[in-house]
Order: C-alpha cells, then sequence, then structure tokens
C-alpha cells in the first residue's frame, strides 16, 4: 500500500523560513527608514510654511514697535533681539501683541515648537565691525543662527556701510528634527515703510 505524503517536509519549512526572514528583514529596514525620511520631509515643509508666515506676520506689525526695542538693545550693547511670547507682551497696540502671539503659537498639522525649538532674532541692517563681531560672540544667540551670520556674505558686504535706521533684519531659525538634528534658517528684512 502506497502512502499519500501531502505536505513541506521540515528542512522545506525551515528552508522558506530563512529566504523569508533574509528578504523581509532588508525590506522592513528600508520601509522603516523611508517612514523616518518622510517625517523628517513632512517637518521641514512645515518649519519652512512657519517661517514664511512669520515673515509675512512680522511685516503687518507697526515697523517702530520693533525700532524701539532694538534701539533699547543697542543702548545696552546687545545689538539684537530676540523675539518671541515674551517679547510679544512688551510690544505697545494691543492689535500687535495679538498677532506676535500667533506668530510663536502657530500649529501646522499637529506640530508646534515651542521657545527652545522656534526663536526669531532682529538686528540692524547695517552693523559695525565691532557690533558684528559682539553678535558672533553672543552665546545667547543659537550657534546655528551665529554660523549663518558668519557666512552670510550680504551681512558682512554691509559692516561699516550706510546706516539704515529703516530697515531691520529678522532670522527665523526652527529646529524641526531632533535625530539627527535638523534645523530651518530663513533671512529676510522688515522696512519702514
Amino acid at each position: 500500500m502506497k502512502r499519500n505524503q501531502n505536505g513541506f517536509s521540515l528542512i522545506e519549512l525551515l528552508a522558506v523560513l530563512v529566504l523569508s526572514t533574509v528578504i523581509l528583514v532588508p525590506l522592513m529596514a528600508s520601509y522603516t527608514n523611508s517612514i523616518r525620511l518622510n517625517d523628517r520631509s513632512q517637518n521641514h515643509e512645515i518649519a519652512s510654511s512657519i517661517a514664511d508666515g512669520a515673515f509675512y506676520s512680522i511685516a503687518k506689525i507697526d515697523f517702530s514697535e520693533f525700532r524701539t526695542l532694538l534701539d533699547t538693545a543697542n543702548g545696552n550693547n546687545e545689538f539684537f533681539i530676540e523675539v518671541n511670547g515674551t517679547t510679544c507682551n512688551t510690544l505697545a497696540a494691543n492689535a500687535s501683541q495679538n498677532l506676535c502671539d500667533n506668530i510663536f503659537n502657530q500649529i501646522w498639522s499637529n506640530q508646534t515648537f515651542d521657545a527652545t525649538e522656534y526663536k526669531m532674532y532682529m538686528f540692524d541692517y547695517s552693523l559695525t565691525t565691532a557690533e558684528y563681531n559682539q553678535l558672533l560672540a553672543d552665546e545667547s544667540i543659537v550657534p546655528r543662527v551665529r554660523n549663518h551670520i558668519q557666512n552670510s556674505t550680504d551681512i558682512t558686504s554691509t559692516l561699516d556701510g550706510t546706516d539704515l535706521q529703516g530697515v531691520i533684519r529678522v532670522i527665523v531659525w526652527i529646529d524641526y528634527y531632533d535625530d539627527p538634528d535638523q534645523f530651518f534658517v530663513m533671512e529676510g528684512l522688515i522696512a519702514d515703510e
């Protein structure tokens, strides 16, 4: 009598398991990396949108509000102001305070940035060499922003140039991803109209 041998042997099952493992593990690692890259890319886009919105909103606030704060900082030999939620409370007009608060309390795609991850710096358009060097040495400015200031040919080309009190430089810095550390820096100008 002949037996019907349906099914797989133990060796065949082990071979299938080994082959599946060899194929699936690299695919899963690739899939995980793709998710991480997509997340980082999305956070970059969010940071870019927030920075664009910040520049648009800052331009709507009365220039004299920031000019006054910056003149006070210059008088104290600080040569810059960090604009944040606390700075917003020092603005004179309620409408300016509300608009400024909205800049730092934005939510994009369920993503928010706190005061350690989202900073805005303002300083005069034209600086003396001494003021520029002091900015670079000031450790209260995020190191990546100091590097940006140092490497910006637009800033260094205006050192000891014409004094333009009607123009303020603005740098927005957003730390949008922690591992590895990724940040977004955008520079622009606001002017007295």
